[in-house]
């Protein structure tokens, strides 16, 4: 009986480390036979040369390149670690993956190839084959689903093909997402193009009663609130939804469709501005999280009472 596989490119490749091979065969065994799998990519920019462990094209999905990290790897709080020769030594898998990312990005939009196609979505992961990492870790530049650990290899592929999400958004940030003057991959910081890579990619729903059309790929318009279809949005998805401008903030927790907040609280005080809270409605919050930064800014990640 023939079993389905993806294209892979190489097909037989050799690997440095247990775990890129791990990685890879499950893979292979996982993707469905439209994607493709390739490993071992060797890239050079006028920044530095980038090595891509491994790189799965998911049609109609992402392109996503995989950073492999084998033994034990934790993050102490300020940085990743990993065990090597009884010690920890610093390390930074994030950041391999994401300008790997950014890396093939460019050399294949920048290939003559490539032609008229429009953008794709991109996106990056971290898979520690040694380590696992709790449900509710997280950090500024590393969100929990953008990692894969150990415990969770059997179902790495769909775990790749989930990282999409859907968005919700009110008309002020899409005017100013999706207007100004284009910019390329050097005009931008690192956390920048990982935000826009998530935003191109996500479906997104705009409120708004002044705007003739939207102009952002992936995006629908609304009139009016409608508190009743966006809860039945909630209870059809099984990923998380979430707002921005503060006016759709304020009409979401009078309605009581918010399950969390998660607050960046900056050490200045800037006197006016739009309230996102609104009048007259109290909720009681459970802290979840807390995280202090060097620069003196406080996440804090709050539950909604039950």
């Amino acid at each position: 009986m023939l079993s389905a596989v993806p294209a892979l490119r190489p097909e037989f490749p050799a690997f440095t480390t247990a775990g890129e091979r791990k990685v890879w065969t499950l893979l292979r065994d996982q993707l469905r036979d439209e994607d493709l799998l390739l490993a071992n990519l060797r890239i050079t920019d006028r920044r530095k040369d980038h090595e891509i462990d491994i790189a799965v094209v998911l049609p109609g999905a992402a392109i996503v390149t995989v950073e492999v990290k084998g033994s034990t790897v934790w993050h102490d709080g300020e940085h990743w670690r990993q065990e090597f020769n009884r010690r920890g030594k610093i390390i930074d898998p994030v950041r391999q993956a994401r300008e790997g990312q950014y890396a093939l990005r460019e050399y294949v939009e920048g290939d003559p190839r490539w032609g008229s196609r429009g953008r794709v979505r991109w996106a990056h992961a971290v898979v520690l084959t040694g380590s696992s990492l709790p449900a509710d870790f997280a950090l500024p530049d590393c969100p929990r689903w953008s990692i894969i650990d150990r415990q969770q290899l059997d179902g790495i592929a769909q775990h790749l093909r989930a990282q999409s999400g859907r968005t919700s958004t009110g008309d002020g940030c899409t005017r100013s997402c999706g207007s100004g003057r284009p910019r390329t991959l050097a005009d931008q910081p690192a956390l920048v193009l990982d935000y826009a890579a998530v935003w191109q990619a996500a479906d997104k729903i705009v409120y708004s009663r002044t705007l003739d059309a939207v102009s952002t790929a992936r995006t629908r318009m609304n009139r009016d609130f409608d508190p009743d279809a966006l809860r039945r949005l909630k209870e059809d998805t099984d990923q998380d939804l979430s707002v921005s401008g503060p006016d759709l903030a304020a009409h979401t927790i009078r309605a009581g469709l918010v399950d969390e907040y998660r607050q960046f609280v900056s050490p200045v005080v800037v006197g006016g501005g739009t309230h996102w809270l609104p009048d007259g409605v109290r909720i009681d919050l459970e802290l979840l999280e807390e995280r202090r930064f060097g620069n003196g800014v406080v996440y804090l990640r709050y539950r909604t009472g039950r």
